[in-house]
């Protein structure tokens, strides 16, 4: 299944998923990635106990190891080694990752053998999907620090990571935030003259739905900074919001607050998708989507939800408005 096509499924009903490719087969055992994982991460939890076989092997073996009792809340770690290249249809991840990584194709070029790794939350819920990604981001980094590693793929999001960047991702992970560059490809289009719309692609595997900008008269940096705060409030803190809600950024007046919507969208494989309406959007989304559904109701004058963006302002650095390869979805 390529990265374009997995975005398409339901997001809590399969593993999350990495691939490392590889210049060269690589060969080691658990144990050795245990050992790693634990003095270069610390912090988290790897005292698992693995059964089938205790060798990853990139030249001949398939499936290289299997946990064989789920860490609560991460869950199963599974490692698969493959010889040859990843077979993924490159030409969305190419696009969606040239931005950010100039020799990305060079990578799936030269890349001979890749190994995947999984981990399938115990719990469904966002935060044991959080701690997964957490767990899974540095384990990747684990690898991602070989001299023969060229790049990690994300099949949610069809993004295609650069060794150095990923390393610094699982940094952040540590630190309880989400890397959302590195695992949520967020997509850029301007319809028409003075409008832009953004949406997320791949965030549905962490927080259970996507988010999308409604086309409005706003700049694109703007529409993007909302999007990946939306989003990060959502995976790292599970917050509540309601269909109907309105959110703001701390410090604005209620002319800077944004109404949402969810709905299930068609244009996102049937995943939820929560809209982000700015005031200058042209979208009837009450006609298109119905009232606001009880027991959420608009929030009370002034007592919006706020997002706090200070965090992201060093992330946004590295969004390019457009991308190639056609319009965002909309719902």
């Amino acid at each position: 299944m390529t990265g374009a096509d997995a975005t398409l499924q339901a997001p809590q009903d399969r593993p999350l998923t990495i691939v490392i490719l590889l210049s060269e087969p690589l060969q080691g055992t658990i144990g050795e990635v245990m050992e790693a994982a634990a003095e270069d991460y610390p912090d988290l939890d790897w005292s698992a106990a693995f059964g089938g076989s205790p060798v990853i092997n990139t030249a001949s073996a398939t499936l290289a190891a299997e946990m064989t009792a789920p860490l609560a809340p991460e869950g199963r770690i599974i490692f698969i080694g493959h010889p040859g290249p990843c077979m993924a249809d490159w030409k969305l991840p190419l696009s969606r990752s040239r931005f950010a990584f100039r020799e990305v194709e060079a990578a799936i070029t030269r890349h001979t053998d890749h190994l995947t790794l999984s981990i399938l939350s115990s719990e469904p819920g966002t935060a044991e999907r959080f701690a997964a990604m957490r767990k899974l981001t540095c384990l990747g980094a684990v690898f991602a620090k070989l001299p023969t590693a060229l790049a990690v793929y994300v099949e949610e999001s069809g993004l295609v990571v650069q060794p150095e960047r990923w390393v610094k991702a699982a940094d952040t992970a540590l630190r309880a935030e989400l890397p959302v560059l590195e695992w949520v490809a967020i997509w850029s289009d301007a319809p028409k003259h003075g409008v832009v719309s953004v949406n997320t692609i791949g965030l549905a595997a962490l927080a259970g739905a996507e988010v999308c900008f409604a086309d409005a008269a706003v700049e694109g940096g703007s529409a993007a900074q909302w999007v990946i705060g939306f989003a990060c409030s959502l995976v790292e803190a599970e917050q509540p919001y309601g269909d109907g809600d309105t959110i703001g950024i701390e410090g604005d007046g209620m002319e800077k607050a944004l109404r949402i919507r969810k709905t299930v969208s068609e244009s996102f494989g049937g995943c939820d998708v929560w809209c982000l309406i700015h005031p200058t959007c042209e979208i009837d989304f009450d006609r298109m989507l119905g009232p606001v559904r009880a027991p959420h109701a608009p929030a009370p004058e002034r007592q919006e939800r706020m997002v706090n963006f200070g965090v992201l302002r060093q992330k946004l650095a590295r969004f390019s408005e457009r991308r190639p390869g056609g319009r965002p979805r909309q719902p």
